[in-house]
């Protein structure tokens, strides 16, 4: 018994020491493989660099701290062409070629102190950094024979010269005492990288019938694109670093915010979603267009923690702008542009942007819904409507543009005939609208019109003829407008259809027309007949009904159907011999 015992126990030790061995091999297979020690050793030289020259040490040896970063800037770039020229490692070449690139940020970030002390010796540094980042990327892709086409190329260096040139014009207007100034270009930058970015856009175009080969074992987009994910991280980082250092915060208070991102994200959504295009990914394209939505939980800041912070709200404020605003302009534009390029969402992502521009109106972390809205963005977005609407003859569009300007117009046109029992003319006048759409179009909701226009024109015209005359008796302009506007919808329908229930349609609205009239006028004789105008309107319309019924009895319907299919026919012939 204990002897199986002791089996028991030597079994579960070695299990243990090969647990124990298991994992201590996966964790050194771990660092074989991704080899994480060029991350942790440029973490540990910044940090050494940050504790040796700060402060009046920065100010004292500004050169050896040029000097310094460029030395370990350019081991790094030796380290990786030794690499690959002796070993072909790409991998670990891939990582120090992207340390590079934030390497570059880093010494455009190193001399902002030294920049509002002295604003020559910083430009003089600046300067210096900016040909040194240069002349390192020249070198190291001629050693590694690694293609970057200038469709590239060139905007990589127009980025350079943003990290390394910004700060010279920050540090000149703190030089001069423009603080306002400066803090407007602060919060400017965010704007300046993410046009920056979108300088990108003809590579993006380009870049799936680019078949030439990069020079390195990495496919397309991981080369050369993931570069360029690490400058805009570089950017984000300046974006706040500028807000620490040209803002009188104090310490590391900051007046960056989320909404700083927003240019830089909304740059990278183009970006992705062009490439998604000529790639087609399906996947990236969706996440593309829906994230600019998604951009508006960064829109609508918590409120100031700081001065810096509401400085920043406040210079918006000043041209009654917002990160939200700001936002949904670019988003409208965005979604335009791809709409035009035939992306069906990007009419439904315009209409969003436009109507939220119009309604909300955003302050400090809430988003408030006005009941008057900004006109100028519904007015742009009816515009559009109405244009693609007419271009395309789209019925249902050009239908839903008319009932919000006849919304629109009720709320504008207050205490007036055309608000008068709830807006009666406008909704008159859009029945006439809805008719005549069935008329001027051909898709599937103006021939339902056409198909159900003999029904709806009778009731119509007859409708308007027993009620506006008695709810607009001042006003002879309404009666008369809109009973003539129902005979002329009637003749276009008959005359272009020529079907006799149509011209039996044209009868009932001019019929109805001379209704309204001697309704009216008989409503304007009040003072003569003691307010009896109602019996006198009853008595002449029964007088109408009983002769209508005396002339059915002698058999006039039928002949009225014969005169009319005669008459009918008639027009019909002389249309077809103009023809």
């Amino acid at each position: 018994m204990s002897e199986h015992v002791m089996e028991i126990k030597t079994v579960q030790t070695i299990r243990r020491r090969e647990s124990r061995a298991g994992i201590t091999g996966r964790f050194v297979k771990y660092l074989y493989t991704h080899n994480p020690f060029y991350v942790i050793s440029a973490v540990m030289v910044l940090y050494g660099v940050h504790r040796v020259f700060s402060g009046s040490e920065m100010l004292e040896h500004r050169w050896l701290l040029l000097q310094v970063l460029g030395g370990y800037t350019l081991a790094m770039a030796a380290a990786a062409v030794l690499v690959v020229r002796v070993g072909q490692v790409w991998d670990d070449a891939r990582m120090m070629l992207l340390l590079l690139v934030l390497l570059f940020g880093a010494i455009s970030m190193s001399f902002d102190l030294v920049s509002l002390q002295d604003p020559r010796a910083g430009r003089e540094l600046l300067a210096s950094g900016f040909v040194f980042s240069i002349l390192v990327t020249e070198g190291t892709l001629r050693a590694l024979r690694m293609r970057l086409s200038w469709l590239l190329r060139i905007p990589f260096y127009l980025q350079l010269a943003l990290l390394f040139c910004y700060p010279m014009w920050l540090a000149d207007l703190s030089f001069r005492g423009e603080a306002a100034s400066m803090s407007r270009w602060v919060l400017l930058f965010p704007v300046a990288a993410g046009l920056c970015l979108l300088s990108l856009w003809p590579a993006a175009h380009c870049d799936a019938r680019d078949k030439r080969p990069t020079g390195t074992p990495w496919p397309r987009p991981w080369y050369p694109w993931t570069m360029f994910f690490f400058v805009g991280v570089g950017f984000a980082l300046r974006s706040f670093s500028l807000t620490v250092t040209f803002e009188d915060t104090g310490g590391l208070a900051s007046g960056f915010q989320g909404y700083f991102l927003i240019p830089l994200l909304f740059a990278g959504c183009v970006l992705f979603y062009e490439m998604a295009v000529q790639h087609d990914w399906p996947v990236v394209r969706g996440m593309a267009l829906y994230a600019p939505v998604a951009m508006l939980a960064l829109a609508f800041p918590l409120g100031p923690r700081n001065v810096a912070q509401a400085r920043f709200l406040a210079i918006m404020a000043q041209y009654d702008l917002s990160p939200a605003t700001l936002l949904l302009a670019s988003a409208a534009l965005f979604y335009a542009w791809i709409w035009w390029r035939g992306e069906a969402a990007g009419e439904r992502g315009l209409v969003f942007s436009l109507l939220a521009l119009s309604f909300l109106r955003p302050s400090f972390g809430t988003a408030a819904l006005e009941t008057t809205p900004l006109a100028w963005p519904l007015l742009l977005l009816l515009g559009v409507e109405l244009t693609y609407g007419l271009r395309r003859g789209s019925t249902w569009r050009i239908l839903a543009v008319l009932a919000v300007v006849a919304i629109g117009s009720v709320e504008r046109l207050q205490q007036s005939f055309w608000t008068d029992y709830r807006g009666l003319v406008p909704a008159a006048l859009y029945c006439y609208a809805i008719l005549l759409a069935g008329l001027l179009f051909d898709d599937a909701p103006a021939r339902w019109i056409r198909r159900h226009a003999a029904r709806i024109i009778p009731v119509v015209v007859v409708g308007m003829a027993l009620t506006l005359p008695w709810l607009f008796q001042e006003n002879v302009f309404v009666v008369s407008s809109l009973t003539t506007l129902g005979v002329v919808v009637a003749v276009l329908y008959w005359y272009s259809e020529l079907r006799l229930r149509d011209l039996a349609n044209l009868l009932t609205a001019v019929f109805a027309a001379v209704l309204a009239w001697t309704e009216w006028s008989l409503l304007g004789w009040t003072d003569s007949f003691d307010k009896g105008e109602g019996w006198i309107a009853a008595g002449g319309g029964s007088l109408l009904i009983g002769l209508c019924i005396s002339l059915a009895k002698g058999g006039g319907t039928s002949r009225t159907l014969v005169l009319l299919n005669r008459l009918n026919r008639r027009v019909h012939g002389r249309r077809a011999r103009r023809w």
